[in-house]
């Protein structure tokens, strides 16, 4: 999965180790992300805003099901649990809520349904609303 930040493009992988790996491209090799995945992760970008700094995020389903994101920067360490258990890999979209930089995040649920959560990110940690089924 890809995204970009600051004009550069940054892409995140799992390895064949189950590991996830992150490259800045053109510019690094690839390094740990920590954390560890049987699934796609997925990967977006925040803009700098309310004080936080810009950062890559991004979400994996865990090798227990469990959903997890991780904002790439200092002020912000590792991978942090979202509340519910998926069957799929993660797909994430950058969004506006008003003038609130979000994340919208999908994950196929143990039911074969679609589900949703938005993260606010204008402070840290993030806002995270409850996963809803997708309709329509």
């Amino acid at each position: 999965t890809a995204a970009c930040l600051n004009g550069s493009t940054y892409l995140m992988v799992v390895g064949t180790d189950h590991q996830l790996w992150i490259q800045q491209v053109g510019v690094t090799g690839f390094v740990p992300a920590g954390g560890r995945t049987n699934a796609s992760p997925a990967l977006t970008a925040v803009p700098a805003n309310s004080g936080q700094p810009a950062a890559l995020v991004g979400f994996v389903l865990g090798t227990n099901g469990d959903a997890y994101y991780h904002r790439f920067n200092s002020a912000s360490p590792g991978w942090h649990w979202m509340n519910g258990t998926f069957i799929s890999g993660m797909a994430a979209s950058e969004a506006l809520e008003g003038s609130t930089p979000a994340t919208n995040t999908y994950a196929l649920g143990m039911d074969d349904r679609i589900y949703e959560m938005t993260v606010f990110w204008n402070a840290y940690p993030p806002g995270l609303t409850v996963w809803s089924p997708v309709t329509g």
